[in-house]
């Protein structure tokens, strides 16, 4: 019979607390048309993720192009104008008048600095997204007219996301800049692990908690948040101890006794055990078990003593750690 398995082991497990908090954006925010002028083009759609420069809509650049030739036909004359002066300046004429070549060079001056603001009002007129993100929200339509600074999209980026925790006072203890905590993103979830990064200098004086950021880590690119979403982090509120635990899937009552199956040379091996408090997904193991046994946790219902039995081999981390373990009591979360 195939079964898993989970290694009995040895090693420092902290009680927690479950606190409810949310995954929030590090961006979000508008994106607004930069100069006026009317909406030619909208080119993306709510819930579209764009990248970093790609362009979200259009403005009418026609004035723009006007003012851009005017401006430069402008330049072209200063730049004739203070041509001559410098050829009178050259041949030290009589007709050369300094006032008049310092006029020239400062009009030569002002007709460069139009024709780059002409041209950077046609580049403005190109709404573009500045940082990879997804469209929430159309805040105009084709044919719009917007004034500089008026929103076209609303922007969130869900890859660069934080979780906020509002944590009781009293429980602010154990948490500290840098230090490594559990959380799920779902009930029964695959625990997955985050960090502190701020404990936000404000308290609640209604509900006595504290804002705290966490950044998560390490996670794996196929998980994916929603602003927003709940998700259930595992605060430390005790000391760190060193104990021998048991996954609780191992577990089998018999009447009023509770078994662990060990696979020993092949073969499922009954073990009374006796049980300390539960910590998250393991139990504290006073008596029957030693550090290093294999215990089964999947197919130990049907189990007979002696059964002949095989399973994965456990290997590096997985023989220290299954995936899924979590080091949080089953208390109800406080809001």
């Amino acid at each position: 019979m195939f079964v898993g398995v989970d290694q009995v082991r040895k090693g420092p497990l902290t009680r927690t607390e479950p606190v409810i908090g949310r995954i929030v954006a590090t961006r979000k925010g508008v994106v607004a048309a930069r100069v006026s002028g009317a909406v030619v083009s909208i080119d993306v759609a709510v819930g579209q993720h764009v990248k970093k420069g790609q362009i979200l809509a259009r403005q009418d650049i026609r004035t723009a192009e006007a003012r851009l030739a005017f401006e430069t036909a402008e330049l072209k004359l200063a730049e004739r104008e203070l041509e001559r002066f410098e050829a009178l300046r050259s041949n030290k004429s009589a007709a050369f008048a300094r006032s008049r070549y310092d006029l020239a060079v400062h009009r030569l001056a002002r007709a460069r600095a139009n024709v780059r603001l002409a041209r950077l009002a046609i580049e403005k007129a190109v709404v573009t997204a500045p940082y990879d993100g997804v469209v929430v929200r159309k805040a105009t339509e084709l044919g719009a007219y917007l004034k500089d600074g008026s929103a076209v999209v609303e922007l969130v980026n869900d890859t660069e996301v934080e979780i906020e925790a509002d944590v009781p006072a009293d429980r602010l203890s154990g948490l500290r800049p840098g230090r490594v905590v559990s959380f799920s993103a779902r009930a029964g979830g695959v625990p997955l692990r985050a960090r502190v990064r701020a404990l936000l200098p404000m308290q609640n004086a209604l509900t006595r908690t504290q804002a705290v950021r966490f950044k998560p880590l390490g996670n794996s690119p196929a998980v994916h948040y929603s602003i927003n979403q709940a998700v259930t982090v595992d605060v430390p509120i005790g000391a760190t101890r060193t104990v021998v635990s048991v996954h609780k899937d191992a577990i089998v009552n018999r009447g009023a006794t509770r078994l662990v199956f060990l696979v020993k040379g092949g073969r499922a091996v009954p073990r009374p055990v006796g049980l300390g408090e539960a910590i998250g997904s393991r139990f504290v193991v006073r008596a029957g078990l030693a550090p290093g046994d294999i215990a089964v946790v999947r197919g130990n219902e049907r189990l007979r003593p002696g059964q002949p039995v095989r399973h994965r081999p456990l290997l590096g981390a997985a023989a220290q750690r299954r995936t899924g373990d979590s080091d949080t009591p089953e208390r109800k979360p406080a809001h």
